[in-house]
């Protein structure tokens, strides 16, 4: 089950949207927020699998600014993720 179709998130135009705003990224922050809720991972598994970063969403929360392209890959990978089946 893809955790992104669940949510209802448009990637697409979060993509448009981020680069480099207050509110695009205020958006991310609160998709990426949600997103740690829905799947249980941790900020730094996010960050690591996401954006290579372990430290990511600590500077997303500290207000840090992205370069678009990590901004496009961390919900390119948002929007592929499927939540591992249940053992």
């Amino acid at each position: 089950m893809a955790v992104a179709k669940d949510k209802g998130i448009d990637f697409k135009a979060l993509q448009e949207d981020c680069a480099y705003t207050v509110e695009g990224l205020e958006m991310l922050r609160q998709n990426v927020e949600d997103f740690l809720k829905a799947t249980g991972l941790s900020q730094t598994v996010f960050g690591y699998e996401a954006a290579g970063q372990v430290d990511f969403v600590r500077l997303l929360r500290q207000d840090r600014d992205f370069r678009r392209t990590t901004v496009v890959k961390v919900l390119s990978w948002m929007a592929r993720y499927e939540k591992p089946a249940a053992v």
